[in-house]
Order: C-alpha cells, then structure tokens, then sequence
C-alpha cells in the first residue's frame, strides 16, 4: 500500500498482510519445505469464502512473498 507523505510516497504493508504472510512461511516451514536454488513455478489453487469475491493478485502475490526466503532466496526466481 502506498501513501504520500508531503512530496514523498511511501509504501508499506498492512498488519494482516504481515500477518497472513507470516503464517504462510511458518506452514511452508512445517510442511518440512525447503530451499529451492534454480528457478520456480509455483502453481496455486485459491478459495474464496462465500459469495466473496478474491482479488487473486493480492491473493497470489501474498503466498509469493510469505515463501520468499523459505522456499526460494528471491522472488525473481518465480
């Protein structure tokens, strides 16, 4: 997310994000995922509850970064 701050733009992720992030790389973590060195395809099922409708790109992009570190050193890998 991003918010101007006088002539700057200052970007930042929000606590759930953080958060839902964290889980994902605490779980990757727990599934006994491990590094991968070359490059990465990662293929993602989502769900949505209810009649909700997800924004995949956010969806998607959160998983990426909550692996990054964990099941790859950089998300330019992917």
């Amino acid at each position: 997310m991003a918010l101007r701050r006088g002539n700057r733009v200052v970007t930042y992720t929000p606590r759930e994000t953080r958060e839902y992030e964290e889980r994902v790389a605490w779980e990757a973590r727990a599934a006994g995922v491990t590094m991968i060195e070359g490059p990465v395809a990662l293929k993602l099922w989502l769900y949505s509850k209810g009649r909700r409708r997800a924004d995949i790109d956010n969806a998607a992009k959160s998983i990426m970064d909550g692996l990054n570190g964990v099941a790859y050193r950089d998300d330019s890998q992917v």
